[in-house]
């Protein structure tokens, strides 16, 4: 049976409200990266306008998604530890009153760690630790590279989790993968494409900036 929102329990959206915001934040950070590396004219766009700069948020926004993809889909314990995660919150579902939706969880959430499993190996060998092997290029690697394609696999595993419970118990979906926002990055793109029909470099738009100043 469906549930209101107000039939949520407690147990279950103290964990879940916190979740949503992380689950919303990851699939921003997404959008913004596909805005602004995704297409290859956007790319040579950026490298025209200042290179350096928009190589270095690429990356902090590449280790964004992937950090945030491992650590909902981590395990419920690591390192002895308590972690907010899918898992964790599966566990918070009784298994008595919804046994269905536990089954559905576990499941969901099975699917979205192992679509998570080459977002883990970047993270635990090249973002948070520095494997010696893998930075000398001498390891026998057997797992999966990291891509676009996988990357957009775990983040719909994610969703997929998130809206069973949405269904459940507030009757709907929430579309986390088409966030409309009025600051996101096509605006910033429109207006370098302004700069660069225009022949102005970045430099002379600061100039007229000081100008009217």
């Amino acid at each position: 049976m469906t549930l209101s929102a107000e039939e949520m329990p407690p147990e279950i959206f103290s964990l879940w409200e916190p979740l949503y915001q992380d689950v919303c934040t990851l699939h921003w950070d997404w959008l913004v990266f596909c805005q602004l590396y995704a297409d290859k004219e956007n790319v040579e766009l950026l490298n025209k306008a200042a290179p350096g700069f928009f190589g270095g948020i690429q990356n902090i926004l590449w280790h964004n998604v992937l950090l945030g993809i491992c650590r909902l889909t981590d395990k419920k314990r690591v390192a002895g530890r308590e972690t907010s995660s899918l898992e964790q919150l599966a566990e918070r579902v009784d298994r008595n009153q919804f046994a269905e939706l536990f089954i559905d969880l576990e499941s969901l959430h099975e699917q979205a760690r192992i679509a998570a499993e080459p977002a883990r190996y970047e993270r635990n060998k090249r973002i948070s630790h520095a494997d010696l092997h893998v930075r000398l290029k001498t390891a026998v690697k057997v797992e999966q590279d990291v891509t676009f394609t996988n990357t957009e696999e775990a983040l719909a595993g994610i969703r997929k989790f998130m809206n069973k419970i949405e269904e459940q118990f507030r009757g709907g979906r929430v579309m986390y993968e088409e966030l409309i926002t009025n600051d996101n990055a096509q605006n910033l793109i429109r207006r370098l494409k302004i700069a660069d029909a225009s022949g102005l470099t970045w430099r002379d738009l600061l100039k007229q900036s000081q100008t009217k100043s």
